[in-house]
């Protein structure tokens, strides 16, 4: 009987190490997901900064080619205007060069 006693007080102290141990594994391995929980709360928080950020330069993006592009378009006017006002005066031109040489050649 005394063995047979000793015997499971082994079998008992052996298991309740066993189960000790695995308290331990499960403890560092909450600890372990805790942390990696945290980490990718941070993470996700970042990301949201990040998208936040992007949304905002990508609409600023657009408020320039906008913008620009009305700059353009006037850019563009302007120039269209200045052309025809040289077109003008090259007609101008041609036409007082025609005017003089029928003043010369009547002279």
């Amino acid at each position: 009987v005394a063995s047979a006693n000793t015997a499971n007080a082994t079998q008992i102290a052996e298991q309740r190490a066993e189960l000790a141990k695995k308290e331990s594994q499960i403890e560092r391995l909450e600890r372990t997901l805790g942390t990696g929980k945290r980490n990718l709360d941070a993470t996700r928080v970042e990301l949201e900064e990040k998208d936040k950020h992007a949304e905002r330069l990508k609409a600023e993006l657009e408020r320039l080619k906008i913008e620009k592009g009305v700059k353009v378009e006037e850019l563009e006017a302007q120039l269209e205007e200045k052309n025809q006002s040289i077109d003008a005066l090259r007609k101008d031109l041609e036409s007082e060069k025609q005017s003089l040489d029928i003043v010369v050649a009547k002279m």
